[in-house]
């Protein structure tokens, strides 16, 4: 599938990697300002990301930054849509190509029957190279994702 079809589709939903979400908690400039450009032209239903890309990114505030760690799930909760990520995720996965599982099981759920997304953002492209479907965009290409969709 080629890009072009993209730039015709400017609804296609946008799957978010845990790498991105990691570095917008973090304060990435990169990835603050792509997230930032997301909120600001995406819907909470056409903004996705998977459960475990949220727990992945959530674990990494300490025990003593609970509060804060659970102020982050809820304003992504507020901005985007949370694939749930389950057993039978798992099992598809195993049976993906590609050399990052972890990626094999975001690609999964971003492809999910009801979710279907067009676009992954993540700054770890190997790890979804051959996968049908999506266009991979890093933050960095903050200007690539915006004719892509808007």
């Amino acid at each position: 599938m080629t890009k072009k079809i993209y730039y015709q589709d400017k609804n296609v939903k946008v799957f978010v990697d845990t790498n991105i979400l990691h570095n917008y908690c973090t304060k990435q400039p990169d990835d603050v300002a792509c997230m930032e450009y997301l909120f600001g032209v995406r819907t909470k239903s056409k903004l996705l990301t998977s459960t475990l890309a949220v727990g992945q990114t959530l674990s990494h505030y300490k025990k003593n930054r609970i509060k804060e760690a659970v102020a982050m799930g809820k304003f992504l909760l507020s901005k985007m849509t949370f694939i749930s990520f389950t057993e039978e995720d798992i099992v598809k996965s195993f049976r993906e190509d590609g050399n990052d599982i972890e990626d094999n099981m975001h690609y999964v759920c971003s492809q999910k029957s009801n979710t279907k997304c067009g676009i992954v953002v993540s700054n770890d492209k190997t790890g979804f190279e051959g996968k049908a479907h999506i266009v991979v965009v890093k933050s960095k290409r903050l200007s690539v994702l915006k004719t892509l969709i808007s």
